[in-house]
């Protein structure tokens, strides 16, 4: 039963990250530009899979990052954030970077990126034998 929860979770979590929302269809890049992402793209972009593995690594370092009290309801929305994965010889690592915010020239139009975000950047370690996290620490 907790394994069914656990995907349930997971696979609620995966969609959240790949349509932020019913009505939008794509997903947000750096500067909140819309970038698109299909199945056909994903069949040849090797890149952009990763070893099922890491959703267990996901939601143990998701559930932290909802506990954590210093990020306010809204740096906690998944649409502000891209998540990378990794590993070392003993954690996975799972990286939630907060994208950046677009500049924009006096009519409104994309120039660029700032420095600034919505969400913040964070790096968990979770360990390979008992899946909890291990370490954390909010990047600059």
């Amino acid at each position: 039963m907790k394994r069914l929860r656990q995907f349930a979770i997971v696979s609620a979590c995966l969609f959240v990250t790949t349509a932020c929302n019913a009505g939008q269809k794509c997903t947000y890049d750096d500067g909140y530009i819309c970038a698109p992402r299909d199945e056909q793209s994903l069949k040849f972009n090797q890149q952009e899979m990763v070893p099922a593995v890491y959703l267990t690594a996901w939601q143990v370092a998701y559930e932290g990052f909802l506990r954590h009290e210093s990020l306010s309801a809204k740096q906690k929305d998944l649409q502000h954030y891209k998540i990378g994965f990794a590993e070392s010889a003993d954690h996975y690592i799972v990286i939630f970077r907060a994208l950046l915010l677009a500049e924009k020239d006096e009519n409104g139009n994309v120039i660029g990126l700032s420095r600034g975000s919505v969400g913040k950047s964070i790096r968990y370690e979770v360990d390979k034998a008992n899946m909890q996290v291990q370490r954390w620490q909010f990047y600059k």
